[in-house]
């Protein structure tokens, strides 16, 4: 046995360093903890150091601790070896650990026989020991005995095993856990020897079936006791165990979490539930225990009703008498109430008019709103914490509530509770400073909902349905009068934008706003108008980018207000492109304290998934794709603006006589010409006579002669009639508007006149304009009517035409006897 011994050792000591090289060592002043955590090893590594004072050699594969192993280590007040599995212990494995005050043995393979007799003999200074989830079948009294400075202990609670000598010499034994515990049975006599011990904290958590009332007796110091967990026994069973500590002090008992296995409930008698106040108890938790009812009378049973500060009644289904809700307000000292996470009830608010605890108040009164119910409650007057969330109120409105005796009162949840609108509003609650009202239906919502608060300074209302209850509030009365509020937290509401006025009365006190799991497409709120914001949370919102605007108010707010603001965007839809350069520029420069280290997921330029960091190390290839893609902008803006202008250009070009024409009538319309009415008064004159000057001698002899003199007629002549000092052009418009027809002379000379084809371009819009044959044609040239103008080619069959021959031109003695004068006569009148 020897030789395989000395086998063993000697082949452990060839991997002494590269094992004992995994080990690492912090120090802090004169503390020095090494931390051999997980690291495989199959014995304790002998390079460490000699003056560590913290040793952790828990979770590996010791199996067994040999003699002297930590001789060296004399320094060592806290050693772990938890989950190593240990099965062995030589007796004088721990020899030279003097200042040893804590050892860790738990989860590990221990029995009886792993622990010698004296294997805890060199351990004078322990007081910290820990012996749970090994495999004792038997209390090991024999090394306990020696310990009569242990003051904390953890070990199994074994079932049919009694509590022999070796934990009646634990005279200082302060702390007793049971882990694993298989204890079935507390009887009065079960706890016998620690009559003498000032044991005062007790953790049972065990599998209980059965109990004597007389059991918890022998603890006369008691100040913690943990009765939990016991799934085979109800609460109302375990309760008698207080018989054994009546009037003792305790400051806290736990009775949650019993009464698990068998699918039943649980109702307390007014008896049983008096029985916590038979004890002067500050602290009571019977969380989780499938308490049904409590029955009305037993707070006013409890002998020590004064001395209870905490009561939690979580996770239950508590519905029964209603009148419990009246005895409460007696705990005249109780400041915390956790009635949280209750099943499922359905408020029927007639069902509460006769309970003197939901007292409808006279709907005279001024103050409260006269179209809804109000429901005033009573609470204990020291009162500060209420936990009434998630009791599963559904298939209501909320009411107005009015609490009395909350004066103390300063923390209210109420979240969880499915009040099917927030048309009621909280009186009474004037000192409260925090409020969770989350999933609660606010798309219908009295704005005055929580204005009688002026002291709040924190308020939770996740999924409430805000995006709609205050869409109209437009001038921001829901948080109008709330001066002191410090935390928002507003996420998972659907917020698109929000109203100009939110936040106008938390400009000087705001220091966190959640907006988390909302809608936001941009920076939502004026960061500039804050004094005192310190965190802002976007997470898992719409934002693509931030404006260069709202980078530059961040930066002012954290460089001007000297805070040291912290923004949080993660899960956002971010961009990583061409519009989005001086973001991903300002993620990585700002001095703005970002979450996930500045490195947010983003969509990249070419449409793969990047991250922010990778966008800014790759800033110089965004930006000459988008250099790129400028000039291509560029160039494609300024073709589309040429092809524009080149067919606008063309347009004017084709049709320049059209718009000139055009332009000239505008501009003679907004001199405010008018036309004259009736036929014969609507033209000033029967013709205006478009002539070149060459052809001046005939026309103004021959042509006036016969149809002004011999006929009477009125002509337009230019030389005659146009206004002095007047354009031109606007001469010409006049007359040709003036003029019921238009005679056009054309010669070989008029063809050459540029004012005179202007004539003849501006009478021929004007027939097109009226729609009536108003051009006269006389010839004086033998010309063809290819010779003629382009414009007066395209009207050609549409104008009366007259040739002047030898004899007409040369009338010297006005003889008008030839047709040609007949026929330009009925040409002009007609």
């Amino acid at each position: 046995m020897n030789i395989l011994r000395i086998v063993y050792l000697a082949s452990l000591f060839l991997i002494d360093k590269s094992l004992s090289a995994k080990c690492t060592t912090t120090r802090t002043g004169n503390d020095v903890s090494t931390d051999c955590h997980g690291k495989g090893f199959r014995y304790v590594p002998k390079n460490i150091p000699n003056d560590t004072t913290y040793l952790d050699l828990s979770a590996n594969e010791l199996f067994v601790i040999f003699n002297f192993a930590f001789s060296r280590l004399k320094h060592v007040s806290s050693l772990k070896l938890s989950s190593a599995q240990i099965s062995v212990i030589e007796s004088n494995a721990f020899s030279g650990l003097v200042k040893l005050t804590s050892l860790d043995l738990c989860n590990n393979t221990l029995d009886i026989h792993s622990l010698p007799e004296t294997v805890f003999d060199s351990l004078f200074f322990l007081r910290i020991l820990d012996l749970s989830q090994n495999n004792f079948r038997y209390y090991p009294e024999k090394i306990l005995v020696k310990l009569s400075e242990l003051e904390r202990l953890s070990i199994n609670g074994i079932n049919d095993q009694t509590f022999g000598n070796g934990f009646r010499s634990l005279r200082k034994l302060t702390y007793l856990k049971f882990e694993p515990c298989t204890i079935t049975r507390m009887d009065n006599n079960t706890f016998d020897v620690f009559k003498n011990i000032q044991l005062k904290e007790l953790i049972f958590q065990c599998k209980i079936r059965y109990v004597e009332p007389g059991a918890l007796n022998p603890f006369k110091l008691i100040e913690r006791l943990d009765i939990s967990k016991n799934f085979n026994v109800r609460i109302s069973y375990l309760l008698q165990l207080l018989n054994g500590l009546m009037d003792r002090i305790v400051t806290s008992i736990d009775f949650s979490h019993n009464f698990r296995t068998i699918p039943a409930a649980d109702v307390l008698l007014a008896s049983q539930f008096a029985m916590i106040g038979a004890v002067c108890v500050k602290e009571v938790d019977l969380t989780r225990n499938r308490i049904i009812s409590i029955q009305s009378g037993g707070i006013n049973l409890m002998k020590h009703k004064n001395c209870l500060e905490k009561l939690i009644l979580k996770e239950n289904s508590i519905w029964g008498d209603g009148s419990i809700a009246i005895e409460i307000v007696k705990l005249v000292n109780l400041r915390w109430l956790d009635i949280s996470n209750q099943a499922t009830i359905h408020v029927k608010t007639n069902a509460y008019k006769n309970k003197t605890c939901l007292r409808r108040l006279d709907m005279t009164d001024t103050n409260y709103s006269s179209d809804r119910l109000t429901f005033a409650f009573q609470l204990p007057r020291n009162l500060q914490y209420i936990d009434a969330s998630y009791l599963g109120v559904k298939d209501s409105g909320l009411v107005n509530l009015n609490f009395t005796n909350a004066g103390k009162l300063d923390f209210l949840n109420l979240a969880g509770n499915k009040f099917v609108n927030c048309l009621g509003h909280f009186h009474g609650l004037s000192h409260l400073q925090t409020l969770d009202i989350s999933d609660f239906n606010c798309s219908e919502l009295d704005l005055k909902m929580i204005s009688f608060m002026p002291y709040l300074k924190t308020l939770i209302s996740r999924r409430t349905h805000l995006n709609v209850g205050l869409q109209n509030d437009v001038n921001g009365e829901f948080l109008k009068q709330l001066f002191g509020l410090k935390q928002i937290d507003f996420s998972e509401n659907d917020f698109v934008t929000f109203n100009k006025h939110m936040f106008v009365s938390q400009y000087r006190s705001l220091i966190s706003l959640d907006l988390s799991n909302n809608k936001f497409s941009k920076f939502p709120i004026p960061i500039n108008k804050f004094s005192t914001l310190k965190k802002l949370s976007l997470v898992q919102n719409r934002i693509a980018f931030l404006q260069k605007s709202d980078m530059n108010q961040l930066e002012n707010y954290q460089r001007d207000k000297q805070i040291n603001f912290e923004l949080l965007l993660n899960d956002n839809n971010f961009v990583c492109n061409c519009d989005s350069i001086d973001f991903v520029r300002w993620l990585q420069e700002t001095k703005v304290t970002l979450d996930k280290n500045r490195n947010y997921s983003c969509v990249y330029i070419d449409n793969s998934k990047k991250t922010t960091v990778y966008a800014y190390t790759h800033l110089e290839f965004i930006e000459s794709k988008c250099l790129s893609k400028v000039w291509l902008t560029i160039t494609i803006i300024l073709v589309v603006v040429f092809l524009l202008l080149f067919t606008a250009s063309s347009l004017a070009y084709k049709y320049r006589i059209t718009l000139h024409f055009w332009y000239l009538h505008i501009r003679r319309k907004y001199r405010h010409y008018t036309a004259l009415e009736g036929d014969s008064k609507e033209y000033k004159y029967n013709a205006f006579v478009a002539y070149c000057t060459a052809d001046e001698e005939w026309v103004c002899v021959s042509l006036v002669n016969y149809l002004e003199k011999t006929n009477g007629l009125s002509l337009c002549l230019h030389d005659r009639d146009f206004a002095a000092g007047r354009l031109i052009m606007d001469n010409i418009i006049d007359a040709i508007f003036e003029s019921k027809k238009v005679v056009l002379v054309i010669s070989k000379e008029f063809l050459k006149s540029s004012w005179c084809e202007f004539e003849l371009d501006m009478a021929r819009m004007k027939m097109f304009q009226d729609n009536r044959d108003m051009l006269v044609v006389v010839l004086l040239d033998k010309l063809s009517p290819s010779q003629m103008p382009i414009s007066l080619q395209r009207i050609w069959n549409k104008v009366t035409c007259l040739e002047v021959d030898e004899i007409i031109y040369t009338n010297q003695n006005c003889n008008f006897e030839h047709l040609f004068w007949k026929r330009l006569y009925e040409a002009v009148v007609m």
